[in-house]
């Protein structure tokens, strides 16, 4: 039987960490941005997801257990949903948990035949069935990461980021040559993957979302916590049997 209780959902991503707390209902009642645990009050649960790797995973779980003395922590993982979502991957050890995250939220708030887009530090494109089966997906750097690698791996492009802003007809200037390369190449992932899959319904989220929704016109879903959300979903799995 589920029991309601406050849950702390925590998304240690690649370049932030966000904290989401729960109510027995999947209802999100506060989410932040913060390095360190903010001051929730109530938390009973924790659902712990990280892509950062083992050690910085036991400093922080440590560092979380310290500030809520009283919760249980789950740490998740791209477990398979018995009965309910099988993950397809042909080595799912190897998926990240933010993404399995995302496909499990995917499935149990908008079911279908979906592709969810993740426009963060990278630009992740999953598909799920109506069955809820992951079928894969792609991954490419995010805006950032790939303005970021381009001047790393030149010895002459060098700009400020002052220098990039709007831009009509062909980019004249270093700055705005990368900011619209990199964009364009993005916006030509996605727009190619929304062709080639006509039959699936558009889910989004990831801080660069809401920009690739606009400039393509996309009929899509946008969720901010889609992730957190597959959190909730997934830790009530794994610590009571019900998703």
């Amino acid at each position: 039987m589920c029991v309601n209780n406050n849950v702390l959902v925590v998304d240690a991503g690649n370049t932030s960490i966000k904290w989401s707390l729960f109510n027995g209902d999947g209802e999100v009642l506060e989410h932040i941005q913060s390095a360190t645990p903010p001051a929730f009050e109530g938390v009973s649960s924790i659902f712990f997801a990280s892509v950062k790797g083992d050690q910085i995973d036991s400093h922080l779980c440590a560092e979380i257990q310290h500030h809520f003395p009283e919760a249980h922590l789950v740490k998740l993982a791209a477990t398979q949903v018995p009965g309910v979502m099988k993950n397809g991957y042909l080595h799912p050890e190897r998926l990240g948990v933010d993404r399995w995250l995302g496909i499990v939220a995917c499935h149990f708030l908008y079911p279908g035949n979906t592709m969810l887009i993740d426009a963060g530090t990278a630009l992740k494109i999953d598909f799920v069935t109506e069955n809820g089966v992951y079928l894969g997906g792609y991954i490419s750097p995010g805006l950032a990461m790939m303005r970021q690698s381009l001047v790393a791996g030149t010895g002459r492009i060098r700009f400020e980021d002052h220098e990039m802003g709007l831009c009509k007809g062909i980019p004249n200037t270093t700055a705005l040559a990368v900011q619209y390369g990199v964009s364009e190449m993005l916006l030509g992932m996605v727009e190619r993957q929304c062709r080639q899959h006509p039959e699936c319904r558009i889910v989004m989220t990831g801080g660069d979302a809401p920009w690739l929704k606009d400039l393509l016109g996309l009929d899509a879903i946008y969720d901010e916590s889609l992730v957190a959300k597959g959190g909730w979903y997934l830790g009530r799995y794994m610590t009571r049997g019900c998703p």
